[in-house]
């Protein structure tokens, strides 16, 4: 059967089976579909046969979701009317197919509205053309109602030491919902051949992503102990193959009453380790995916505050997985202060933060998902400019890191006494890390011999008591670890010091097993030696 051009007059609704009727039959989809290498011959055969049997969820052509539906609610009255760009010559013939494309599936239709916003056509990174709706004007004038998003890192700590991982990704999700039909007329865009509307949601609305998020928890909400979504990126994830095959199934199910459709050639089933929202995830553990790498160690020296931006916005994204990004990324964040534009003068202080941010990332650092069955170890540290933390769980007898964090001293707080900082290290850290430690025991390690009675010592320091009290919600043990056995962020601290990094670059008394020695000041009782990261990299 061949493709058939979608007739929609204006005063109907393409209505529940406008993406099902008259589609090209179902394609081979086990030539696209990733299946786990490491399955057994029995596994893979069942894994076929569940997509044989769900081919019409495994398409490439977006479904037709029954009951969500998007709405734009703009003020009374209120119009946007934009000026008609024009499209570059050597692009029209792009454009007209794929205006012509989104007429075939049924995602825009000739329109008469008062209301246009411009076209702007984008190359994707493959080469293919994106057509981009600038919105900016009526994203203004629509009310947008807030919504709670997903946290990205608490996605991917759900999965914590699941066997078998799946992740569909919805076909072209934003137009597999359908836009009211009153409101469609402000979505209209211009193009040399006429004016078009979007039947379906189109990308770059405000409230767009909202509106696919609530479908999504509404959808999985009966199914959040395997299963969950960001936008339209579903994770499944299982302890057994048996739980796993039933997992499938049921998410499948309910893709195919919702009318959703998945694209087969970005889906992955029953893999041990899976690439997820730019993680490599899977067996307890957390990687940056190795493009991502790429690009920060091939990103050039910027050369004005749009390329450091971006190349901050890429790294900051990684954050957790450097001890002392904060410390690093302070010459570059002092760049940017107040400006917006224009050329970036380039010192060499910024050029050793550069390089060791890069250094940082492009090693294989692999952390590890959270078990909430097993007590935390939250170790702190602070230096003149920065506080930092890194949160581990045992494991046969190493501390694995799960999480680094770290973040700038006001100028007041680096004028406090050296105990003082010390102190704040662990408030701040203790309640950046209140999702894993509130209602649970934890060991807090510290190289400061007087914070070991930070729960129960009388102090006159009004500070400190301020502190000690706001820590009393949680439990928690304090140990002292000397600093030549500390396995904490010292490292963090070293990196605002000249001679400090003048011996990590000559590796003078750097043990053969750690990235440097000991570069902070002394804390009063804390031992001296060199300390040591956590076990973070392959080794």
């Amino acid at each position: 059967m061949g493709w058939v051009t979608f007739i929609e007059n204006d005063e109907e609704d393409l209505g529940p089976q406008g993406s099902r009727r008259d589609v090209a039959p179902p394609e081979k989809v086990e030539q696209f579909i990733g299946v786990g290498e490491d399955l057994s011959k029995p596994q893979k055969r069942e894994t076929w046969r569940l997509i044989h049997e769900f081919q019409d969820v495994f398409r490439k052509e977006p479904g037709w979701v029954q009951d969500a539906i998007h709405t734009i609610k703009t003020p009374p009255g209120a119009i946007v009317r934009e000026k008609w760009r024009p499209i570059p010559h050597h692009l029209l013939e792009a454009v007209r197919k794929e205006v012509s494309s989104m007429l075939r599936l049924g995602v825009v239709r000739p329109s008469r509205s008062p209301w246009r916003s411009p076209l702007v056509p984008m190359r994707k990174p493959d080469g293919s053309l994106r057509l981009c709706i600038d919105y900016r004007r009526l994203n203004v004038l629509a009310v947008f109602n807030a919504s709670p998003m997903p946290q990205v890192y608490e996605l991917i700590e759900r999965i914590g030491e699941a066997q078998y991982i799946s992740t569909l990704d919805l076909a072209k999700g934003y137009w597999q919902i359908p836009v009211a039909l009153a409101h469609r007329p402000k979505t209209a865009f211009g193009t040399p051949w006429g004016l078009y509307e979007f039947v379906r949601m189109p990308f770059g609305l405000h409230e767009a992503a909202a509106t696919f998020q609530r479908l999504m928890d509404r959808l999985l909400a009966p199914h959040a102990g395997y299963a969950a979504a960001y936008i339209d990126d579903i994770i499944i994830y299982s302890p057994t193959w048996a739980h796993h095959k039933q997992a499938l199934r049921t998410i499948l199910s309910e893709l195919r009453q919702a009318s959703l459709t998945a694209n087969p050639q970005k889906c992955t089933l029953a893999k041990r380790e899976t690439k997820y929202l730019g993680f490599l995830v899977g067996r307890g553990t957390i990687r940056p995916l190795a493009d991502k790498v790429e690009m920060v160690r091939n990103f050039p020296a910027t050369q004005n505050c749009r390329q450091l931006r971006s190349f901050l916005g890429l790294t900051n994204y990684y954050r957790r997985f450097v001890p002392y990004f904060a410390e690093l990324t302070a010459p570059l964040m002092a760049a940017l202060k107040g400006r917006r534009n224009g050329p970036v003068k380039w010192t060499e202080e910024m050029e050793q933060s550069f390089g060791k941010l890069k250094q940082a990332l492009c090693e294989d650092v692999i952390m590890h998902v959270p078990n909430f069955r097993k007590t935390f170890i939250l170790q702190t540290d602070a230096s003149e400019t920065a506080v930092g933390a890194v949160l581990t769980q045992e494991e046969e007898g190493i501390e694995r890191p799960i999480v680094y964090a770290s973040r700038k001293l006001s100028a007041a707080e680096r004028r406090y006494a050296t105990i003082e900082q010390e102190c704040l290290a662990i408030r701040w850290a203790v309640d950046h890390f209140r999702y894993y430690l509130m209602s649970r025991e934890f060991k807090l390690v510290t190289d400061h011999a007087s914070l070991r009675w930070l729960s129960t010592a009388k102090t006159d320091n009004a500070r400190i008591t301020r502190w000690a009290l706001a820590l009393q919600p949680y439990k928690f043990q304090i140990v002292f670890r000397p600093g030549k056995s500390n396995t904490v962020t010292d490292f963090l601290s070293r990196c605002d010091s000249k001679n400090s990094s003048e011996r990590m670059e000559h590796g003078a008394e750097k043990p053969a097993n750690a990235p440097g020695e000991l570069g902070r000041r002394k804390n009063p009782g804390a031992a001296k030696g060199p300390t040591y990261l956590p076990q973070s990299r392959k080794s």
